[in-house]
């Protein structure tokens, strides 16, 4: 299969193209560093360039980050390509962004420069770092059609069987995105896939010769090299010999080609293994990584069902997963590949449960290997956090792509237009990924017209030097306790801005608590200040933390300020003109002493009064159904009249003391509001009580269903 006429060769040569252009595009949108722990690699490969040497674990984790403990190889490759480029402006060209983690932004660094306009410094290193990785993503491509063309099931179809399963790694956006950044993943997933193949080539020749043995062990020790998982590979070895042995009834020769992989191991990896029993004590140096990052270990290992229900996540994570924060791709997505996938693998256990051909033993050996890496991810995530990501089954991706092919190639034609229709799928979502859900995640926000309408204008002096306030929108005018407010903030540059600033937003209720907050940098991260460009105007929605379940229903006020970078420089909080309404908790709201049943208007039905009487006052509590939602913020009267008619006393007010205006109200909702008419001046006595609505600004009185202005009720007042 792998030899032949130059033109069975070129669709191969074709595919691995695009993968590198596709790939390229990949590595040039996603910002600097924004790529899966990408900042940590970058370390341990400039540390390398700068040192010369593989960082300690311990005493140089702190400096390097939490990779610090992987294999070199994958480092060392990337060490002579960022080496000789000046990366001095590092600080000047990102600044970790504290606010990644408490907003779940997808900005895990702010990006001081331009990126798009510049090919130098530290934007140049990790760029010519990131299109190696894509190479090496190219030669995996590469691996998965040698091993499909090798154990193809229908040899009349073996050109497209293999272009498919590639197709299926090439054409994964997540798999693009990993090739697009620098990760030691990249390596460790090509040599696993070369190790497949030649295990694959080595078990259809069943030859006696050491060559292909102790090629696999090179292979395998370079796989290990680059990344400890690859170590896994061995139960695929193991695998293999045992089956030669029993299958000959032989122990020696399989003896003797353990030896010469072995040989191969040690002879690629053996002197990295050495280095760390003699530094660490053990070979892996597993126990110095735990040591020094054991914040990232679980004290206690998650159970099967807790691990279960965190490995959802790898659905997701193995297929789009473009970042380092919480960006993800539309859900519909997801469904496609993983219902398709699925159906394969189900197609091909019913096919090979009853299937013992030389075919199958190979599709066993996928199996092996798949399986393996995957209940290793499973121990994984449950000693470990943050480790349900799909991509560190990359290792077994050629076994896997191989493996889905097979099971829907078994399915017959529909299987083959399934298969086709699924590749065709991932290659425009592949397509599409970097200039529709990445560009956007990460690019600045549009700037607005100079004419462009401003709602609710701020009219404050600047925040900030350089920066104004324009005008505001909200987005949720009546909220619940544990919804996230949502607001606009029109932003304009006046000047020059030297410093970066990041944007508190405050959500305050009636009883004047914060119960709601936003803090990050403009535009979600996407816009530091010190980037704006005089009259530049731009708008950014921003969405808060979830209300506290102790907030006060009624009003909220939001309010802005600027802190400086470093928290030196903080400026006073303005309050905006627009308010959210916390809707009251229904269940608090007591029955009312005496039912009633009037209507307002359009407006609202009284459900029920009472009346208590305090010292110096009349408490009268109001229970409103609201009965379909108003422009006009009506005032409550509630009057106090005595037997000849006189007002004697009032107690009127916007409902709830002015923190539930009506023009808020929503259709169905019930209001318990109350009003104190004083009445320490009055003597004892009968006297009736009016309620009702009216405009404050025209003073026109809403009519009730009884043709009234009004509804009126006893009270006793007794001294």
């Amino acid at each position: 299969m792998l030899s032949g006429a130059t033109n069975k060769l070129q669709p191969i040569y074709f595919l691995c193209l695009l993968f590198v252009i596709l790939g390229g595009i990949y590595a040039a949108v996603l910002p600097i560093f924004e790529g899966a722990d990408e900042i940590s690699h970058y370390r341990v490969a400039e540390f390398m360039a700068e040192n010369r040497a593989i960082p300690h674990i311990v005493t140089d984790g702190e400096e390097v980050g939490h990779e610090s403990g992987q294999p070199p190889l994958y480092y060392a490759l990337l060490a002579p390509i960022i080496g000789p480029i000046d990366r001095s402006d590092f600080d000047q060209t990102v600044w970790m962004n504290p606010h990644f983690l408490h907003l779940n932004s997808n900005h895990v660094w702010m990006h001081m420069t331009a990126e798009v306009e510049t090919w130098r410094g530290t934007v140049l290193a990790v760029r010519l770092g990131r299109f190696a990785s894509v190479l090496l993503g190219a030669i995996t491509v590469w691996a998965t059609w040698a091993t499909a063309s090798a154990i193809a099931p229908n040899k009349s179809h073996a050109q497209e069987f293999a272009l498919l399963a590639a197709g299926l790694v090439a054409f994964n956006p997540q798999f693009l995105a990993i090739s697009g950044s620098i990760n030691n993943d990249n390596l460790v997933v090509l040599f696993c896939a070369l190790a497949l193949w030649l295990v694959i080539r080595w078990r259809q020749a069943d030859s006696e010769s050491a060559g292909f043995p102790f090629v696999i062990g090179l292979v395998t020790g370079l796989a290990v090299l680059s990344k400890v998982s690859g170590l896994a590979f061995g139960l695929v070895i193991a695998w293999v010999l045992i089956g030669k042995w029993r299958t000959s009834g032989r122990f020696l020769p399989a003896f003797k080609d353990g030896l010469f992989i072995l040989g191969g191991v040690l002879l690629t990896c053996g002197w990295w293994l050495w280095r760390n029993q003699t530094l660490y004590g053990d070979p892996l140096g597993l126990g110095a990584l735990r040591i020094a990052h054991s914040g990232t270990y679980r004290d206690i290992p998650l159970t099967i069902s807790q691990t279960l229900a965190e490995s959802q996540l790898i659905l997701k994570t193995f297929w789009l997963f473009p970042g380092n924060g919480t960006l993800f791709g539309p859900d519909w997505f997801y469904w496609v590949p993983n219902l398709a996938c699925a159906l394969g693998l189900i197609a091909l256990i019913g096919s090979t449960a009853k299937n013992r051909s030389a075919d199958f033993k190979l599709v066993a050996l996928l199996w092996v290997w798949l399986v393996t890496v995957t209940a290793l991810l499973f121990y994984w995530i449950s000693t470990v956090g943050a480790t349900s990501q799909g991509r560190l089954l990359y290792p077994a991706m050629s076994a896997f792509s191989i493996l889905v092919l097979t099971g829907l190639w078994q399915m017959g034609m529909f299987g083959r237009w399934l298969a086709r229709g699924l590749i065709v799928f991932l290659a425009g979502f592949a397509i599409a990924t970097p200039f529709f859900v990445t560009l956007p995640a990460f690019s600045h926000p549009p700037t607005l017209a100079a004419d462009a309408e401003i709602p609710n204008r701020f009219g404050e002096p600047a925040l900030a030097p350089g920066i104004d306030l324009l005008g505001h929108e909200i987005i949720d005018r009546n909220l619940s306790i544990g919804d996230q407010p949502r607001i606009k903030l029109f932003w304009q540059a006046t000047a020059p801005i030297s410093e970066s600033y990041f944007v508190t937003v405050h959500f305050v209720d009636s009883a004047g608590t914060e119960v709601a907050r936003y803090e990050g940098y403009p535009a979600a991260g996407r816009y530091p200040t010190n980037l704006w460009s005089p009259s530049t105007r731009f708008v950014e929605e921003v969405t808060l933390q979830p209300i506290t379940p102790n907030a006060v229903g009624g009003l909220a006020t939001y309010w802005v300020d600027l802190t400086k970078w470093d928290g030196s420089i903080a400026t006073d909080a303005k309050p905006l003109a627009l308010q959210s309404k916390i809707r009251l908790n229904a269940d608090i709201a007591q029955e009312p002493e005496t039912a009633a049943e009037v209507t307002f208007g359009s407006l609202a039905k009284l459900d029920g009064y009472g009346v208590e009487q305090t010292a110096d006052q009349l408490v009268v509590t109001l229970n409103w159904q609201a009965l379909e939602q108003n422009p006009t913020a009506y005032t409550v009267f509630a009057h106090l009249i005595d037997q000849s008619g006189e007002l004697k006393a009032q107690g009127d007010s916007v409902p709830r003391s002015g923190s539930y205006p009506t023009n808020y109200w929503e259709s169905a909702e019930k209001i318990q509001d109350q009003h104190f008419i004083p009445i320490e001046s009055l003597s004892e006595g009968t006297y009736t009580i009016a309620v009702g609505f009216y405009d404050p600004i025209s003073g026109t009185r809403l009519a009730t269903s009884d043709q009234t202005d009004s509804y009126s009720f006893f009270v006793k007042i007794k001294k």
